[in-house]
């Protein structure tokens, strides 16, 4: 015979609530009925006020300060969308400008602007690629926690002096405005 699902329950819960029920009537109902009126309406206060500070200290609060943080996350991150279109329509208009201008050395380029914008200090990984052809140079640059808006201010440098972006990764860093990043530069 399948016991129902409220049987169970029952089976289970039964024994807590009568040991519930039997602490309640022999210790804690005769205390409180020794209790003044007074100090008995002091308990059905703070019964009633405890719940209500647990819930908004507790809950709610805590919920707003998160909502808080999320829509200055989404400000920031709304202004960096805006600088990466900025970008992409200025190296989409100046990218065709330096194709036949060539450097002596990409690197040397490379760390030249990254000290100009003060991002240097964030550069990990600066190593030279293969498939460069007709003596194109390429070059791999990582960077950990990097600004963003340095990185824009970067990125327009490097279209200045004539050094091309070829792809690029970019990945939320450790805290708000701040990235890594992997990109091959050909120059």
């Amino acid at each position: 015979m399948s016991m129902s699902l409220m049987d169970r329950m029952r089976v289970i819960w039964e024994p807590w609530l009568n040991r519930i029920d039997r602490l309640l009537q022999e210790q804690w109902l005769p205390r409180y009925r020794q209790l003044s009126r007074r100090e008995q309406q002091l308990l059905h206060g703070a019964g009633i006020l405890l719940p209500l500070l647990v819930v908004v200290f507790g809950i709610l609060l805590p919920l707003h300060d998160r909502q808080l943080a999320l829509r200055a996350n989404v400000a920031a991150l709304k202004q960096q969308a805006a600088e990466a279109q900025m970008l992409a329509g200025m190296l989409a208009g100046q990218g065709k400008a330096g194709i036949g201008r060539r450097h002596a050395s990409v690197m040397a380029s490379v760390e030249k602007l990254g000290k100009r914008v003060k991002l240097r200090e964030y550069m990990t990984r600066i190593r030279p690629q293969p498939g460069g052809t007709n003596g194109v140079q390429r070059l791999l640059l990582q960077m950990k926690d990097a600004p963003y808006a340095s990185l824009v201010r970067f990125q327009h440098a490097l279209a200045q002096d004539g050094l091309h972006l070829l792809s690029i990764r970019i990945q939320q860093g450790s805290r708000a405005g701040f990235v890594h990043v992997q990109a091959v530069i050909e120059g």
